[in-house]
């Protein structure tokens, strides 16, 4: 019982410290998928053309 009590514990501090990394990796990967988008709008503005 307090073995589960304090894995349990232990899943909320985890999920508390995921979320915080997770709004990073968010602002992160939205840079990424910014200029990532930005070089498929370049690439395929030079192929059309």
């Amino acid at each position: 019982m307090s073995q589960q009590f304090t894995s349990g514990c232990y899943r909320n501090i985890h999920l508390i410290n995921q979320f915080r990394s997770f709004k990073w990796g968010v602002a992160n990967s939205g840079f990424v998928l910014f200029f990532v988008l930005l070089f498929f709008l370049v690439t395929s503005a030079h192929i059309n053309i």
